[in-house]
């Protein structure tokens, strides 16, 4: 190997969010690996060649893991087939070609066992790709991830580059996507199973923290009304969740391969050290060994959560291929082999599942916690819901302070313009302003904390989370805590 791989080495983990790039970059700091880079989306559109090619430009990686991708399950493939084809073709050629033209030493890529041949003889040997046509309910992911890696394998054998693919099966493992629309088999059908337990012991707190912890998908977030049980209920039984079965799309018949994310972090991070493209070959298959009917992992699932009810299967939908199952021996020859059994990740997922879900804060768990709070973007129009929390508060007896610099006063309260003119102690900032407003909003935070050490929370109550200014405030010592409550209009009756 002519590479230098070591614990200075400057790394760039591609997808670091995402279930796979979380996996490798919580490994690669375990292992002792301290040079390593990353971007947010709001930062680095892998999607677009002229930032990609300015990021590598300046950064100047030396090796590269891309473990970006846009992924889904079947319903994803195919509702959006445009999304998956372009998106994964311009993700893989950005990233490749970028990686050459700064002299990368070398790069992991991935790609899927779902690109195999539909017919292909099982189990799937490397040989086997692009011997058939793909399974035509996941084509345009399929043609894009062959793309990247015959990009890989031509760069190689003309530049003499060391860009190696690895091809795992299905995935699972923490921080994976729940949704129940896009995410894949594993998440979203433990999530039915955790929520129908949960209406078994009509844990209506429980379910109601998971509605709003993870998207349901289907367009049903918009509308959701989590003050009425008979609605839950309702709700869920369109899903296919209720205390006497739960509905499973397909016949339960086709056999899938799963391999837990951190068996293919290891496996990533071992080819990385060891293993050459010279060795290897075009690309390595790397999975569990075994595989499973749809039917037994639903019913292994089943038995983790302590559900009661029924499995009904609805065949009014696709199965997919009928078996996707990867021969592993060239990984075995070459010093690979996955270490976490099927069962041990999947209560290990269930457990963190459930560890998540307890974490989040009901706003009635919040106002016990912190009393001094202030109200940041607090509206003269009792309409608007930055005027329904404060109201709820101030109705309890907590000391509320307005924050607007719009107003002098609201509802009798002295209305301050700025946190520095405060003059009390502020335990929580209560902020309500959208994600792209985030960052200053922080930024005054983190300015009053360190003049005046306090501001122990900031608690983010619209928009989508800014990692960036996420990131500010923990720096400083202030947690955020906008992923580990529920929304005031849900919940302020729990």
């Amino acid at each position: 190997m002519t590479f230098n791989f070591n614990k200075e080495s400057k790394i760039y983990v591609a997808g670091h969010r995402g279930l796979v790039g979380s996996a490798i970059l919580d490994l690669l700091k375990k292992r002792g690996y301290q040079n390593l880079i990353y971007r947010e989306k709001e930062q680095l559109d892998l999607r677009r060649q002229a930032e990609v090619e300015a990021f590598f430009n300046k950064e100047k990686p030396e090796f590269l893991f891309i473990a970006a991708a846009k992924v889904g399950g079947i319903l994803a493939n195919k509702t959006y087939k445009a999304e998956f084809i372009y998106d994964n073709l311009a993700i893989s050629s950005n990233l490749i070609n970028s990686a050459y033209s700064c002299g990368v030493k070398k790069l992991i890529n991935l790609g899927s066992s779902c690109i195999y041949p539909a017919d292909a003889p099982q189990p799937l040997k490397e040989e086997y790709l692009l011997t058939g046509k793909p399974e035509k309910t996941n084509e345009p992911y399929a043609i894009a991830k062959i793309a990247g890696l015959k990009l890989c394998q031509f760069y190689n054998e003309q530049y003499g580059t060391d860009y190696l693919t690895l091809m795992p099966p299905n995935l699972y493992g923490l921080n994976d996507k729940f949704n129940l629309e896009t995410s894949h088999f594993i998440p979203a059908i433990l999530r039915k199973f955790a929520l129908a337990r949960a209406l078994q012991d009509n844990n209506f707190i429980f379910i109601k923290k998971d509605l709003v912890l993870h998207p349901i998908g289907f367009g049903l977030d918009y509308n959701l009304d989590l003050t009425r049980i008979e609605k839950i209920e309702e709700l869920l039984e369109k899903l296919g969740i209720t205390r006497e079965y739960i509905k499973l799309w397909g016949s339960g018949k086709p056999r899938r391969e799963f391999l837990a994310v951190e068996d293919l972090a290891d496996a990533m991070l071992y080819f990385m050290e060891n293993v050459s493209f010279r060795d290897s070959g075009e690309f390595v298959n790397i999975g569990y060994q075994r595989d499973y009917t749809i039917a037994e992992a639903a019913d292994i699932m089943k038995k983790i959560t302590d559900y009661k009810g029924e499995i009904v299967f609805d065949e009014t939908y696709p199965d997919g291929v009928f078996q996707k199952k990867l021969n592993t021996i060239k990984a075995e020859r070459l010093g690979w082999k996955p270490k976490i059994k099927f069962e041990d990740g999947l209560q290990r997922l269930y457990s963190s599942v459930l560890k998540k879900i307890g974490e989040i804060m009901t706003t009635k768990e919040i106002l016990e916690k912190y009393k001094t709070i202030v109200v940041y973007g607090m509206s003269t129009n009792p309409a608007k819901p930055a005027n329904e929390v404060p109201h709820y508060m101030m109705a309890r007896g907590y000391k509320i302070i307005p924050l607007n610099p719009m107003t002098e006063e609201i509802d009798g309260l002295k209305c301050y313009k700025s946190l520095k003119d405060i003059p009390d102690e502020i335990d929580i900032l209560d902020v309500f302003r959208r994600s792209e407003d985030c960052l200053a909003v922080v930024e005054e935070a983190v300015e009053r904390r360190n003049s005046r050490g306090d501001i122990k929370v900031i608690w983010l109550q619209l928009g989508i989370i800014n990692n960036e200014a996420k990131k500010l405030a923990e720096e400083n010592g202030i947690e955020f805590i906008q992923d580990k409550c529920i929304k005031i209009e849900y919940n302020i009756n729990f």
